[in-house]
């Protein structure tokens, strides 16, 4: 029995460790390569419906990569493992059942910039064991903008932010019980999009209307189901988190505007559960 426990939870672990470094890969590949614009603050202040001179921002002659910089080509055909057998792969782990979920709500920011953070996600997963659960999620979320923030001046309405990782559940109860609880940790990439109230336009001519920065968030969790039967759960969770924004923006711009989100996501969940 104590044999089974521990490959469980090495299981658990090689699989967590294994998709947070591919997370984490696509996160640092996420940068555009454009030319550098100077600073976000400098492109956003411009796009403001007070700024009254010349919407133009300074262009830096230091290109983020070299032109004839070259990147190792990787050979697909080695180690190439195909969707339909990563897919049964998970499958057979996850025998105690899967598990389909819907989760949405809203959050707080810890920045006087936004009112909260309305969010959205679906998940898919399964058991490891009667306590453990893993599940692949992905979504999106809303913040408005308060109107007394500067940024409501140069941004129309909010950022949107899209979503998509990992989510490791440990109940504290068996799942034939009525009430459960369950602690839970995580790992995502994000990315937020705006569109400017003005158009700004770069010293090479590029005119631009929208921009957008990834991030790495990480979480932790605690959730209550107040309805658990054998076939669904119906309950609410809360997620404190970080949200860690990338040095650049998709346009190019150096991100001083956008420091790290910290903020809790408070949602109701409804899980399907299948053998």
């Amino acid at each position: 029995m104590q044999n089974l426990l521990i490959g469980n939870r090495l299981k658990i672990t090689v699989l967590f460790l294994s998709l947070s470094i591919v997370l984490l890969s696509l996160q640092s590949c996420s940068s555009s390569g454009k030319t550098r614009r100077g600073k976000l603050s400098d492109a956003v202040e411009k796009a403001s419906d007070d700024y009254e001179d010349k919407r133009v921002v300074e262009t830096d002659d230091e290109p983020r990569y070299e032109e004839d910089e070259e990147f190792d080509d990787y050979d697909s055909e080695e180690g190439d493992v195909s969707f339909d057998t990563l897919s049964s792969k998970i499958s057979k782990s996850f025998k105690n059942g899967t598990a389909f979920c819907l989760m949405g709500g809203t959050g707080l920011l810890h920045r006087d910039d936004f009112y909260g953070l309305n969010n959205f996600n679906i998940s898919y997963g399964g058991y490891f064991s009667e306590y453990h659960r893993a599940e692949f999620f992905a979504g999106f979320g809303i913040a408005p903008i308060q109107k007394t923030s500067e940024l409501d001046k140069s941004l129309k309405g909010g950022v949107f932010i899209l979503n998509a990782g990992i989510n490791y559940k440990r109940f504290m109860t068996p799942r034939y019980t009525f009430l459960g609880q369950y602690f839970s940790f995580g790992i995502a990439i994000n990315y937020m999009f705006w569109s400017y109230k003005n158009a700004i336009e770069t010293q090479d001519g590029d005119k631009i209307s929208s921009d957008s920065v990834g991030g790495l968030e990480l979480f932790t969790g605690l959730g209550v189901h107040l309805i658990q039967t054998r076939y669904f759960q119906i309950g609410g969770e809360m997620l404190p988190g970080v949200i860690l924004w990338a040095g650049d923006t998709e346009e190019g711009f150096e991100n001083d505007v956008f420091g790290p989100f910290w903020l809790v996501k408070f949602r109701f969940t409804l899980s399907i559960i299948s053998k």
